[in-house]
């Protein structure tokens, strides 16, 4: 019947379109934590140099990166919205205006963030075919994940360079929850 084939050719389409999206959301993952990296070198080029306050800068976009390369498809980040002790989480909100200070470099343009994409977000909670196993974009947060515990530590040791210990202990605190989830799916990847 007419009505079955054209029904058949909308699903075909559609399976089309999502495939397509699944390619361009794991090259922008890639691309995301490639840019995480090179931030998280800036810091800790301006740490070596004494420049605190542009590591400061220059970490927290890498982490605000990395964040929503990890964020975007991990279900297990969200628990880090408050700590044990029922303090707010230096790492809630993340894709939100908490860290959204971008980084500029000496004499350079300002590295702004592209916001998270509501549809995505909406397809893949509604449709899980979105749930991708994609090689590439599991190495993406993988990477990312190990570059916001490097970030972490870096941020930690700017404040403890800077004589704020409390401020340090929240970070290493930080990496230490990030490190626990980042066991925790490699044991399930596994």
């Amino acid at each position: 019947s007419k009505g079955s084939t054209g029904s058949k050719a909308k699903a075909q389409d559609y399976q089309v379109l999502v495939a397509e999206l699944q390619k361009h959301q794991a090259q922008s993952q890639q691309a995301r934590s490639q840019l995480a990296s090179t931030l998280l070198r800036m810091g800790e080029y301006h740490i070596r140099c004494g420049e605190y306050d542009e590591a400061v800068m220059a970490l927290r976009e890498s982490l605000n990166e990395n964040c929503s390369v990890v964020c975007s498809s991990l279900s297990s980040m969200p628990s880090l919205d408050s700590t044990d002790n029922g303090d707010e989480s230096l790492l809630s909100g993340m894709s939100a205006s908490q860290w959204s200070a971008p980084y500029t470099p000496k004499g350079g343009m300002s590295v702004v963030s592209a916001s998270s994409s509501p549809y995505l977000s909406t397809a893949m909670s509604k449709d899980k075919s979105f749930a991708t196993s994609d090689p590439d974009m599991v190495a993406a947060q993988r990477k990312s994940l190990g570059d916001m515990i490097t970030t972490l530590s870096n941020l930690g040791k700017v404040h403890s360079l800077r004589g704020e210990d409390e401020a340090a202990m929240k970070y290493y605190d930080e990496k230490t929850k990030i490190q626990a989830v980042r066991m925790n799916i490699e044991e399930q990847l596994s």
